[in-house]
């Protein structure tokens, strides 16, 4: 055997040790990979050698190993290890309180331009810092863009409550006054209903003065909800209600999984909101055309849970958030995945 050979078996020992104690999770492991390192400074585990160490001192929650463990990792040929080691790198300066340089890692996972499981938990972390330092524009644009990508529930319900944080008390004005109209020559209530989009119900409800088969030309009625107000947008798939101003999504609000044999794909209308709280219904109930209901009341466990619901729920906080912006008469619509739809423009505040 030449020395070669020799001094290669030995290499190889080492290395069949570390990889031991890494696949064991063992932190004795994060040692014997930089005994390695050190005494292979051109051994061709070095990129392993370097990814590993990263891990495992990651996993035993040594920060300061992890740190520069990770920075090591930067200098990988394997993209997918560099982006990782961005997101942990922005993790060891999120748990140092520095938040500058965490969104700066962040920012260089997500500039790769690839998709999978860091550059997605990355995106959230972004939007939280850019949120926590007020780039407002960054941390629409970063907690948005959860929902263009595959993101695990979780993500995307602490992703939905900063966006409500971010953008309600921007819309919260825009919802309009009852409109008031002149009946004209030859018109029903049907009719005026059908032409403003209000349930028939609904129309009578808000004009309880009014005799429906006796209406007379330029008799006033109340409308109680017109094309501008806001609107809801229920996606199966998402597990989230968007709130929708204008064919244009204001916030999501996360939901348990609605079970599709509950209700049909379709557009209904909103006919009562009720905001007095009880133990079934939690926060409020909007209830629906169809005989459908949304109901507070949801756990955080229970927007988690893969099982799906024969009842439509929201969160407690989620719901007296949602009740002041839906009005009797909003257009409410199913449908089992998102549609392709721009985001409202929200102004800095």
């Amino acid at each position: 055997m030449t020395i070669f050979h020799s001094l290669l078996r030995t290499e190889e020992s080492l290395w069949e040790t570390c990889k031991t104690l890494y696949l064991s999770g063992d932190a004795n492991g994060i040692a014997a990979l930089k005994r390695y390192q050190n005494k292979y400074p051109e051994g061709k585990h070095l990129d392993d050698a370097a990814y590993y160490t990263a891990k495992l001192a990651h996993q035993n929650g040594s920060s300061l190993n992890a740190k520069d463990a990770w920075q090591k990792v930067l200098n990988s040929p394997n993209l997918s290890r560099k982006i990782e080691a961005s997101r942990r790198l922005g993790d060891c300066a999120r748990l140092e309180s520095d938040l500058e340089t965490a969104y700066g890692h962040y920012q260089t996972a997500l500039s790769y331009g690839v998709i999978n499981e860091h550059s997605t938990a990355a995106m959230l972390r972004a939007g939280e810092a850019a949120h926590a330092l007020d780039y407002h524009g960054e941390a629409l644009e970063y907690l948005r863009g959860l929902w263009s990508q595959p993101s695990a529930v979780n993500q995307r319900i602490r992703a939905s409550r900063l966006l409500q944080e971010r953008t309600l008390s921007a819309v919260q004005d825009v919802n309009p006054r009852d409109l008031f109209y002149a009946v004209r020559q030859g018109e029903s209530l049907t009719r005026i209903a059908r032409r403003f989009g209000v349930g028939l119900n609904l129309l009578i409800r808000a004009n309880p003065n009014v005799q429906p088969n006796l209406i007379r030309v330029g008799q006033q009625l109340t409308i109680p909800s017109h094309s501008g107000t806001m609107s809801a947008l229920l996606s199966l798939s998402d597990r989230a209600l968007f709130l929708v101003r204008n064919n244009r999504l204001v916030c999501p609000f996360p939901t348990v999984g609605l079970n599709p044999q509950a209700a049909a794909l379709g557009i209904y209308r909103t006919e009562r909101i009720d905001k007095h709280a009880s133990q079934h219904s939690g926060a409020g109930r909007i209830e629906l055309s169809g005989g459908l209901v949304i109901l507070g009341g949801a756990t955080e466990e229970g927007l988690r849970d893969p099982n799906l619901s024969p009842e439509i729920r929201l969160a407690d906080e989620d719901m007296k958030r949602l009740m002041p912006f839906l009005r009797p008469g909003a257009q409410f619509t199913i449908l089992s995945d998102m549609v392709l739809m721009d985001w409202i423009h929200i102004p800095p505040p």
